[in-house]
Order: structure tokens, then C-alpha cells, then sequence
């Protein structure tokens, strides 16, 4: 993954990235312990999506990764909302395993 303070990191930072791209950047910097680009990301991507399917999952991630159980139930609920056939990204898969393994 680009070093988020490196000169490419700050290009990077500089262009518009798609929902996609950047649903696929806080994931990525979830699964590489990345916190500067897991929180820039989602500064990007959580407001203008934050009922989507993909971004409830990507917190739930988020929640996991950071160790807060009460917030990953939460969104555990909320993500279960969701029609099943929104699962069929990596990203709503990975979520909905982590959610089906908290107590």
C-alpha cells in the first residue's frame, strides 16, 4: 500500500476517487492496519453514502478492527437489514463472516 504521508500518498489524496475506490481503500487499509488512509477514506466515503450496504459493512469492519463489540453488534443489526443479494462483494462477505462470529 502507498505510504499514506509519501508524495505519491498525497497525489493520491488529491484526486476524486470513486465510491468503489474508495470503499476498496478502507478496506484494504483495514486488512493493512493502515489508520491515516482507513480514516481518510471513510471521511471521503461515509457521508454522501452512509445507506449503502457497502459503507454499514465497512464500519462494521472498522468497529471490529478497533475492538469496539458494542458498536460491531450495532451494525451487525443494521447490516442484517439488508437483502442478502448485497452481500456478493468481498467487502459485504467479509462483514457479514465477522458479524456471524461476534456473540
Amino acid at each position: 500500500m502507498i505510504a499514506y504521508h509519501s508524495p505519491a500518498g498525497a497525489t493520491l489524496r488529491t484526486f476524486a476517487p470513486s465510491r468503489p475506490a474508495l470503499a476498496a481503500l478502507w478496506f484494504a487499509a483495514l486488512a493493512d492496519d493502515e489508520a491515516d488512509w482507513a480514516t481518510w477514506a471513510k471521511a471521503h466515503l461515509a457521508p454522501l453514502h452512509a445507506h449503502e450496504a457497502v459503507v454499514v459493512a465497512l464500519n462494521l469492519l472498522q468497529a471490529a478492527h478497533d475492538g469496539d463489540l458494542v458498536r460491531t453488534r450495532q451494525l451487525r443489526t443494521v447490516l442484517a437489514s439488508f437483502p442478502e443479494n448485497t452481500g456478493s462483494c468481498r467487502i459485504t462477505l467479509a462483514a457479514r463472516a465477522i458479524a456471524a462470529s461476534v456473540e
